[in-house]
């Protein structure tokens, strides 16, 4: 990572590191991609940069702009952590990379919807209306308390229940990964018969079709969150550099955030 960015005259725009959680060679090396990054920054006019990560919520981003900005210590920070959110990460594994961020003075954002959401979403066939609400209660809480929100409102929660059959598929591998992958059924011809012979129908892959409840909506609500999150980031100026941490099958290219 540190060679391709030397080739470089500005820093990339995004970089996503996609982790196994709670991993201490992964954690120094989310410090080194980290620090590499800044001392790009340093000499060019791309001077702002944020870590949007897997392991807060956008509830806990008080907590987070508190230790940014050094009103709480670390010790106060994962008391909080404990105390009030729902994600429920070992925090003392990731002080020292926040504990970075602050040093360099990266903004750290949380990024993830609250379990409570991805569980509402899970259980309720109405659950993407209770995000929503949830949501929106969310971004006047944090409004009116702050003046600007890290996240602003996730307006395109519609688009989590549209999941294509291969995102289905890969979502169910994460909780299953030595089941076979599923397919769609092959479409029948006028009599009814299915014909085995010819090469299956791809195309049948990129399907949407609505799904509104069930674990594979509530990954998919995640992910869109969380590159909602980036994106926020990403908008807030065109200097930005975003630093992105979350678990592997989040960061899946095309499939993932």
């Amino acid at each position: 990572f540190k060679a391709a960015l030397q080739s470089r005259r500005m820093p990339p725009r995004l970089v996503i590191f996609g982790e196994q959680h709670h991993q201490p060679q992964v954690l120094r090396a989310q410090m080194q991609s980290l620090f590499d990054l800044n001392e790009l920054r340093r000499g060019s006019p791309q001077n702002y940069m944020s870590m949007v990560m897997e392991h807060f919520s956008i509830l806990d981003q008080g907590m987070l702009d508190d230790f940014t900005a050094g009103k709480i210590s670390a010790a106060e920070l994962a008391e909080r952590y404990e105390a009030q959110s729902s994600e429920g990460f070992d925090l003392n594994h990731y002080i020292p990379l926040l504990a970075l961020c602050q040093e360099l003075e990266v903004r750290v954002v949380g990024g993830f919807p609250p379990r409570s959401w991805a569980r509402a979403v899970f259980k309720e066939s109405e659950g993407l209306q209770t995000v929503k609400s949830a949501d929106e209660k969310r971004c006047n809480e944090q409004g009116a308390n702050s003046g600007s929100l890290a996240v602003p409102r996730f307006d395109s929660s519609e688009l989590v229940a549209q999941v294509s059959h291969a995102h289905r598929s890969y979502i169910r591998s994460l909780m299953r990964p030595d089941a076979p992958p599923t397919f769609p059924k092959l479409p029948e011809d006028k009599e009814g018969n299915v014909s085995q012979d010819k090469p299956f129908p791809t195309h049948l892959l990129d399907e949407h079709l609505p799904q509104f409840s069930g674990f594979e909506t509530a990954q998919a609500l995640k992910d869109a969150f969380f590159a909602h999150a980036i994106v926020s980031q990403l908008l807030r100026s065109e200097h930005e550099t975003v630093f992105a941490v979350c678990g592997l099958g989040h960061s899946e290219y095309g499939i993932g955030a």
